[in-house]
């Protein structure tokens, strides 16, 4: 990837945000989506912004040609980068092999799945692998386990976070540290955005540093794009939200 590749802007990542502006392109729940094509007119901006695409892009109910019409608006808009989570890997790597069938997909998404659980990690990670992509990611948020694994040198970026709300369930410390010592073992860029402290939700990395017991956390949020292992496309020979 190039080291001129965009990057969220530093007042942003210091709250605990890794992009500039996020997109709802899906609204409603199971039965009742509705896709927002208007806003696709967004991404025209010529000045580079890094986009979360908020819900989930790759959702049963939501129309295969939608789902292409955001991935050209993607591969249209080179001056962004665009961070795609999902729940439905398995859907979304089925969407990324008919893509790449057809064309070369650009280097300025990245895809990730969600995985709160042990359960989640061990479904998802398998289908993430296969999927053709520059920078794929993983994304605990929220964590609600203690979760082990060996990350493959396809995982390029790992995010970590307890979860937040009034109803917030629980995600001990240790659960976090566990998670950071194996991508800092295995030289896994990884950013933790809060953990849970006296009751409350703390963001502050200086603190979190000190209760988890592990310095220099973040350090390498700005390098992880020109990490060797977040531009690894397992075999694929090709460049990918």
């Amino acid at each position: 990837m190039s080291k001129t590749a965009l990057q969220p802007k530093p007042e942003n990542t210091a709250k605990g945000k890794w992009w500039d502006e996020g997109v709802t392109l899906v609204d409603g729940c199971t039965g009742k989506i509705r896709c927002n094509e208007h806003l696709l007119k967004r991404f025209e901006n010529k000045n580079g912004r890094f986009f979360a695409i908020w819900n989930d892009l790759f959702h049963s109910h939501i129309p295969r040609q939608f789902i292409f019409d955001v991935i050209k608006v993607i591969r249209e808009n080179k001056q962004h980068t665009f961070q795609i989570l999902t729940k439905r890997i398995k859907r979304a790597s089925h969407v990324f092999r008919i893509l790449k069938a057809n064309y070369a997909i650009l280097p300025n998404a990245w895809l990730g799945i969600s995985a709160s659980t042990q359960k989640e990690l061990d479904e998802g990670v398998p289908y993430l692998r296969k999927t053709p992509a520059t920078v794929r990611f993983l994304s605990f948020e929220p964590l609600l386990g203690d979760t082990w694994y060996h990350f493959p040198k396809e995982i390029g970026w790992v995010i970590i976070g307890a979860e937040s709300g009034s109803n917030r369930r629980e995600c001990k410390n240790e659960w976090i540290a566990n998670i950071v010592r194996q991508c800092k073992f295995q030289g896994t860029p990884v950013f933790v955005k809060q953990i849970h402290l006296n009751g409350k939700v703390c963001k502050d990395i200086d603190i979190i540093e000190r209760v988890i017991g592990i310095k220099n956390l973040n350090d390498n949020r700005k390098e992880r794009l020109h990490n060797d292992k977040a531009c690894n496309t397992a075999g694929y020979g090709w460049g990918m939200r």
